[in-house]
This record gives structure tokens, sequence and C-alpha cells, in this order.
């Protein structure tokens, strides 16, 4: 639902939050160098309220910054639900405490989030994206806490996705939060959401979660433990591993000019259905569309049909929209919600039609946590460059022989597996040059680990960089 925003008051009276009790005693002045007061901050139940004068004019503006969800919980934190009437509830507490007129209040940014409950750590929906929008990850949520959450900067908005009962505290509770920051409103210039007042119509608030499924649908997921990786052919697991890096998405190589050159759209567009062919194959969870599914579904909960029997849920604004039947009528934006009709395949124990909308695809054995550890077992011995199995080799083999494979396909291997070296080499150099931390996933004694470590501390050996699977820069430490 709507969560944070900024807004911008223009017909508040003349010093009426100087009148206010909740925030009269809270008001802090900042004076300017000329010891004259040109601001007043003070926070209330999770939200900031500044008043500042013009030193020229001597106008007043008014800003409230902060969450309505916190506001609606007198200050409390934001992991409960947060329904539709509870937001107009919220904002009509706060235009009659604060002498705010709605009709007149800017939105100057906007978040739409979700809170979903997962039958699975969120840890593994993290760990499996790789770009949005072909682009990836801006930064960590959290630069503290690696592997919190991950968040991706454009030009008017932001998407974040990360685990919110980790954020909280709440070791008990796999919540992931996929939120949308509106940071200029004309990201959302076809919804009619302009104003506080908007908000409170149900009918313009219902339409955003478009935007939550939009936010999905750019994001490309790889499912690390597919179920059946064994039925992929050789070059398919080339593919798989290798479009599971995220510049695997942003450039590629020139045979050519012996550089790194832009990817053109139709070869990412060749990656991605290249990406959902294998992933069918080897039967890998769809986390991509369990949680459009578990988005929709979570949506219609917040919308109180006993209370707003009026307005649309979810899955039928959606509907009209796909169908060219809604405001939004502007966006191919709304396609992934086409999840919800026929035009999509899902796993046979699941109807395709729209009258299984209030039904959740569970995820296979493997992604439900059983035990406080997260760790994986390797699988068995097979070649590093292509996965195909070893067992005939000799026990020190690491890559496919040419007494078993030929010449050429054993030379091929060996090559792949050099350049892969080379990429890492060069990320960890790159890393030690910037006094950067990195994320690494890497085999030891047979158990897949995950470790942030130093850049100066990681070995740059052959045999060291073969037991890494992947890694990424996360962070700048300062000397100080």
């Amino acid at each position: 639902m709507i969560d944070g925003l900024k807004l911008l008051c223009p017909n508040v009276v003349v010093n009426r939050w100087d009148n206010v009790p909740e925030i009269t005693n809270a008001m802090l002045s900042v004076p300017s160098s000329t010891a004259e007061v040109v601001q007043r901050k003070a926070t209330y139940h999770g939200l900031t309220f500044t008043s500042t004068t013009s030193q020229k004019t001597g106008a007043q503006k008014h800003i409230v910054t902060g969450s309505l969800h916190r506001y609606y919980n007198k200050g409390g934190d934001n992991c409960n639900q947060f329904f539709i009437q509870d937001l107009i509830t919220a904002i009509d507490d706060l235009t009659e405490r604060f002498s705010i007129d709605p009709t007149s209040t800017l939105i100057q940014t906007l978040e739409i989030g979700i809170n979903l409950s997962l039958p699975y750590s969120p840890t593994k929906v993290i760990d499996s994206m790789v770009v949005c929008s072909n682009k990836p990850y801006s930064r960590q949520v959290d630069e503290k806490r690696p592997g919190l959450g991950l968040a991706w900067a454009f030009d008017d908005h932001e998407v974040k996705i990360y685990d919110k009962g980790r954020l909280f505290g709440y070791s008990d509770k796999n919540q992931l939060r996929v939120e949308v920051r509106v940071r200029k409103m004309r990201f959302l210039k076809e919804y009619n959401v302009q104003t506080l007042d908007d908000l409170r119509n149900p009918v313009n608030v219902v339409p955003l979660v478009a935007k939550l499924v939009e936010a999905i649908e750019r994001i490309e997921f790889v499912d690390l433990q597919p179920s059946r990786l064994d039925l992929l052919t050789d070059a398919e697991r080339v593919d798989f591993y290798r479009l599971q890096r995220p510049h695997a998405w942003k450039r590629k190589r020139s045979a050519v000019f012996e550089k790194d050159v832009a990817s053109t759209r139709w070869q990412r567009q060749d990656n991605r259905e290249r990406l959902v062919y294998i992933l069918d194959k080897c039967e890998a969870f769809d986390f991509k569309n369990d949680l459009i599914r578990r988005i929709i579904i979570e949506w219609n909960s917040l919308v109180d049909q006993s209370r707003l029997a009026h307005v649309h849920t979810a899955i039928d604004t959606v509907t009209e929209i796909s169908q060219g039947r809604g405001e939004a009528h502007e966006a191919a934006t709304f396609t992934p919600l086409d999840y919800l009709g026929v035009n999509v395949v899902f796993p046979q124990t699941v109807s395709p039609s729209i009258q299984t909308a209030n039904s959740i695809i569970e995820p296979p054995p493997n992604l439900i946590e059983t035990t406080s550890s997260v760790l994986e077992l390797a699988p068995d011995r097979v070649c590093v460059s292509c996965g195909k199995t070893l067992t005939s080799q000799l026990s020190s083999s690491r890559f496919c022989s040419e007494k078993y494979n030929g010449r050429a396909a054993a030379r091929r291997c060996r090559n792949i597996m050099s350049n892969q070296r080379r990429s890492k080499k060069n990320l960890i150099l790159k890393a030690q040059g910037n006094n950067q931390y990195v994320r690494i996933h890497f085999w030891e004694d047979g158990i897949r680990r995950t470790d942030v470590l130093h850049s100066s501390t990681v070995s740059v050996t052959g045999i060291s960089l073969d037991k890494i699977i992947s890694l990424s820069a996360i962070t700048e430490v300062n000397s100080s």
C-alpha cells in the first residue's frame, strides 16, 4: 500500500503548527548564519514536520515527510498490514490535526510497497535476482548489512526488494518487502495521483499495484538450486551459469575488437528467451511468477471489500488494464499482469485460468528452510566449465579430458574457465584499488558458502578463483 511520502503544504495557516501541542514542544529551531530562525523541525509518530521561512519575503513553506503507515501505528514499525481504510483514516487524522488542506497539498515523492509473507527465506529471492531492466543493482539497501536487499535507481523512481523481517529483527518472519519509490511524480502521470486528497480515493490507489508488478517483471531471477540441473546439455549449463552474472545482460565480448561492447536489445531478448527455456527445462522455481501472484493476492486483501464494496479489486483493475479498458492505457508496463490470464504457462498442478488467482504456487521442498543453516551441498564432481560429469576421469580432474571428449571439447572447457578466472581476478583487483569489500559465493569442503571479505584478503590464484561461484563489490570502506 502507500507508505512513505513527501508533502508540500501551501495552504497551512501561518504559525498554525506552532499551536499544535503534539509538535510545538518538539519544534527545533535551525538558525541561519545571521541568527535568524529560517527553519523549524519536529517529529511526530513517524512523520517529520518542517516549517521554513523565507528571509526575503517572510513567506512560510510547510513540508511533511515520513511514513503514513508508521503514523497510523502511532510511531511503531510498518511490518503489519496497512489496509486502504487505514490509509484514509491516517490521511483524515493528519489533515485535521495539523490543519492541512488535502486538495492543495502536493505529493512530491511517494512509496508504493507491500509486505509478503513467504514459505521460504527471502534470502532465496534476493540471491536469485540478477538485473532489473538489464541493470545491475545500484546499491545495497543497508551497506552495513550486506545481503539484506538490493535497490535499483532510475531517473524517476527506485525499486527496492529486501528482507523486512531481518531488517526489524524478526527472525521468525519470512517477510519480503517489495517497494517502488517514486522520486518524480511524472512516473505516475497516468494514475491521477497528484495531491494528498487523491490518495483518499480508492479508485486512484488500487491500480498502483501495477507498478509493483511491473517492477518484478523487469527483474531477471535465476533459481540457484534447480531440481533437475542434470537435464541440461553442456551448452545449456554454460548459459545457465553465464546468465546468473549481471554483466551477461549488460555487455558482451567482441571477438573482433577484443573488448567489451554494449549488447543490443535483440541480444538481451535472446538471453531472456534462452533463460526462460533453460529454467523451465531444469525445473527451476519460478520466483517471478510466484511473487507477482502473491503481490496481487496480498493487495486484494488490503482492499477491504466489506467497507469499500464499490472498489474494484486489484485483479479486476489490472485485468481491465491488460484488456485496454483501464485509464492507465499507456503501458505495456502492465503486461506482467497477463500472468493472471491464459497467456502464461503455469505448473501442471495449477490451472492458468483467472479463477485460480487465490491459489499460491508453493515452492519446491529445496527452497523451504528446515534448519537454521542455509548451506547447500555441492553437486557431484563435474567439469568446472561445462558441468559434465567427470566420474570416468581421474579424481584430480577439473576439466573434460581429451581422452573421453576429444581435443576440441577439452580445449574449449579449459579456455572458458580461463576467461572466468580472468574476469573474477579483474573484479577483485579493481575492488582492491577502490578499497572495497566483496560478497563471495564459493565452494569449501563440498559446501556452498557465502561470505563478505575485504578485497585485499581474497587470493587471486587459479585454485582459489576456481572455487568462487560469483562475487560482487558491495561497499567502500574509508581507511580512517
